[in-house]
């Protein structure tokens, strides 16, 4: 059996340019409690819709490290006042997390838009970056994560 395809048909992908990417991806967030060890796991979707977290708790510290939330990321109290967790990095784990100066009722986080991982392409064909990294810096032409660009000389403590 054969089959017939048009000749137009296999020339459609070429002519349509480069790939979309995606609009948002998933985040992953854990809550740390100033109260006491216990934590609140919360994914978001990085579409700039609010993600609410339950719980009544004050936070400390959030950890994530597949997402640049400093930059792509609100979060609210329980009242919608915006309030601003500050970043902290551990250049010899690559860790990130998001620490309040005190700690805060965290009510919802919204994020939008996409993050390039760590050894991601921070630049497409015509030389033009690509978007932020989620975890690290763009060293080269790759993102490369916190702990890997320290021992290179570009986030020192």
């Amino acid at each position: 059996m054969h089959a017939s395809i048009p000749l137009a048909t296999l020339f459609l992908p070429l002519s349509l340019g480069h790939p979309t990417r995606p609009s948002s991806q998933i985040a992953h967030f854990i809550f740390h409690r100033a109260s006491s060890s216990d934590s609140i796991a919360l994914n978001v979707t990085t579409d700039g819709m609010p993600a609410v977290l339950q719980g009544d708790s004050k936070i400390k510290s959030i950890d994530i490290n597949d997402y640049d939330a400093n930059q792509q990321c609100i979060f609210k109290a329980p009242d919608d006042t915006v309030i601003e967790p500050k970043l902290d990095i551990d250049t010899e784990t690559g860790e990130q997390r998001l620490v309040f100066a005190e700690p805060r009722e965290v009510g919802s986080v919204s994020c939008r838009g996409m993050c390039i991982p760590v050894y991601g392409e921070c630049y497409d064909s015509t030389g033009m970056p690509v978007g932020l990294c989620c975890n690290g810096v763009c060293a080269a032409t790759r993102c490369r994560a916190w702990n890997a660009a320290s021992s290179h000389g570009f986030n020192e403590k």
